[in-house]
């Protein structure tokens, strides 16, 4: 809506003038010098900035030059820059308003811009564009005057043959657009550009914006383009910014890469497995909707029940695996299975309230559920049953021959699961964002960000909090607990921290979607091919780098420990001791507490208590870091 004071100048004024480029018209890449990216390749974008600056130091006696004058330096034709900036230009939805109130109003309607393009192409722009009734286009090369001189100003008035102050002039630049019409007696109204407004609120972590302008791919230009127009009028919602700009673009990534192997592969079936697939599956619905794509209720523990039938040590891991100090009764609670007689053996094997330390503690727990495993079958078979009626009703199970499985990963723990409890799903095909070394493997998995830890720089990038990597791909539901005689998914308990994270998810969700539909339209245009290299560009500086602003919320962010959602923890403690020997008591000592995000605590003392605190936190960070990855990998080692 328009302001009051901006329509009673309208009003007052006989010709209304519009600048042309970012306040008229629009470029979907984020720089104009970009669009010679996209004419001729990053290196001859180059080429073409320094011919248009040897062409101003030539005819420095003009207060501009021509696009002639440009290509007189260049061994080539501008057809192909001109092409690009047809294709990179669209109407400005706030001047388009402003337009329409003029023109309603009975104005006159002028453009003036200090630009070397030639007259005829910008009124063909600006009649593309749907601006039809521009009456003159006056430009500074034609003209020998420009805006930022004041001269072109002057000319318009003599040109019109009216007062100076019967004009409005509207544009985005403070001086070219505002101060020197009015010191030719003009009036005139600053309309903020979309890049203007997207700078001024920083929704976007600034090492990411510098990133993406440092890369000078077109495809990054056009993805700081997107960002520049979804956020431009951000009102501080951080969840929905961290959606659009970091969400979105990963999870159209990665359903792009879903995309490729659907259809090398010839599947006849793509099912996304809950919660990881939620986002993934709405992103396909609006770019890939040929896709034949499910989403399948799915959890940890509503697969490892039936796994339970017959006892391996892969589900005896996944039972008896937890965080160290972890309660023997929690072990079995989790499972959500109520049966007295397992109640009963477990009162036997421990105390009540009895903590489990690995490793001595973790193999009485195998002993335990050795011995309860013909108590709690029953219990498993139901389970199974329901479990199958399920899959084989949504087409999983004895309906897609050419199934393929998508999941976030890390250890593809469900898919094991899966395919032991029903063999006849052994070897299907999998397609994951990222795989750990030790991931379960069929020979038919394959990984987008890191397969198998490689390359190592993605996997350590994800794993420096692997949490953040999941809020990513986090669902707006609570976790399913397994599938009712309906058919239909039993959730977990909704507590107060499940309600907090599923508030933030639909932000998130409501940003990745905003993005994907500008991707889409974009797209109709502008092909842009999201690489895991992109990725890494977009995670890197918030796992990594994060600012006061990360902290903060990321920080606060509940997580769910094991399976269910029994007990949540936030990413960073709510107080931070500074001092190395409280973190490496924190960190090591009884109870242990996890080091979710080293990056976090790192910088939220540097920001707290200095650098000099900082470099101590480091090197307490690290030690405790080395100890938890040795103390893993000599538990796993002792599991196997």
């Amino acid at each position: 809506m328009l302001p009051d004071a901006l329509k009673a100048m309208i009003d007052d004024a006989e010709v209304v003038s519009f600048d042309v480029f970012d306040t008229l018209l629009s470029r979907r890449h984020y720089s104009p010098a970009d669009v010679f990216s996209a004419a001729s390749g990053p290196r001859s974008r180059l080429t073409r900035i320094a011919a248009e600056r040897i062409a101003r130091i030539v005819h420095r006696h003009q207060e501009d030059v021509t696009l002639a004058q440009i290509y007189a330096f260049l061994r080539m034709s501008p057809d192909a820059e001109l092409a690009a900036e047809k294709a990179t230009l669209f109407p400005n939805p706030e001047a388009r308003e402003i337009y329409d109130y003029a023109l309603a109003g009975g104005k006159r309607i002028i453009a003036a811009s200090d630009m070397y393009l030639p007259g005829n192409l910008v009124s063909e722009l600006l009649r593309a564009a749907g601006y039809r009734e521009v009456e003159r286009v006056y430009l500074s090369c034609e003209a020998g005057m420009t805006k930022a001189g004041g001269g072109l100003f002057r000319h318009v008035v003599q040109d019109m043959g009216v007062r100076a102050e019967t004009i409005v002039h509207i544009g985005d630049h403070a001086i070219s657009d505002c101060a020197r019409p009015r010191e030719q007696g003009l009036r005139s109204y600053h309309l903020p550009s979309a890049r203007m407004r997207f700078e001024q609120r920083k929704a976007v972590h600034p090492k990411i914006v510098r990133a993406l302008r440092r890369g000078r791919k077109p495809s990054h230009s056009l993805l700081l383009g997107l960002m520049r127009d979804g956020l431009a009028d951000w009102n501080g919602d951080y969840w929905y910014a961290l959606g659009f700009a970091v969400a979105g673009p990963i999870v159209n990534a990665f359903a792009d890469w879903i995309r490729r192997r659907y259809v090398d592969g010839r599947h006849d079936g793509a099912f996304l497995f809950a919660r990881d697939g939620f986002l993934p599956l709405e992103v396909l619905k609006i770019r890939h909707p040929e896709i034949a794509a499910t989403y399948t209720f799915a959890s940890r523990r509503m697969l490892l029940i039936p796994a339970l039938e017959t006892l391996q040590q892969s589900t005896l891991n996944a039972l008896t695996t937890s965080l160290p100090g972890t309660t023997a009764e929690e072990h079995w609670t989790r499972l959500g299975i109520d049966n007295p007689a397992v109640e009963a053996l477990l009162a036997k094997h421990f105390k009540p309230g009895e903590r489990v330390w690995p490793p001595f503690g973790r193999l009485r727990l195998e002993a335990f559920f050795r011995e309860a495993h013909p108590l709690f079958l029953p219990d498993v078979q139901r389970e199974k049953a329901a479990v199958r009626d399920y899959l084989e009703s949504i087409g999983f199970l004895g309906g897609s021959s050419r199934p393929l499985i998508v999941d976030v990963g890390w250890n593809a723990s469900s898919q094991r699961f899966l395919e032991i409890a029903f063999p006849e799903l052994a070897g299907t095909p999998g397609a994951y964002f990222g795989l750990k070394p030790a991931a379960y493997d069929n020979g038919r998995m394959r990984a987008f960000f890191f397969e198998r830890g490689r390359p190592a720089r993605m996997y350590a990038m994800a794993f420096q909090c692997v949490e953040i990597a999941e809020l990513l791909f986090s669902a707006p539901h609570p976790p399913i607990r397994t599938i009712g005689d309906d058919r239909q998914p039993v959730y977990e308990a909704l507590t107060p921290d499940e309600e907090r994270r599923i508030a933030l998810v639909r932000a998130i969700h409501d940003g990745a979607l905003a993005f994907t539909r500008r991707l889409a339209d974009l797209e109709k245009t502008h092909p842009v091919a999201l690489t895991p290299d992109d990725v890494a560009l977009l995670l890197a500086p918030i796992v990594l780098e994060p600012t006061p602003q990360d902290i903060e919320h990321l920080g606060r962010l509940p997580h769910a420990l094991g399976l269910g959602t029994s007990r949540y923890e936030t990413l960073l403690p709510a107080t931070i001791d500074p001092s190395p020997i409280a973190l490496l008591r924190h960190h090591l000592a009884k109870p242990r507490h996890r080091l979710y995000w080293p990056q976090g605590v790192l910088h939220t003392i540097r920001n707290e208590h200095g650098a000099l605190r900082g470099l101590g936190a480091r090197a307490a960070i690290s030690v405790s870091l080395l100890a938890i990855n040795t103390w893993d990998r000599i538990l796993r080692m002792l599991g196997k």
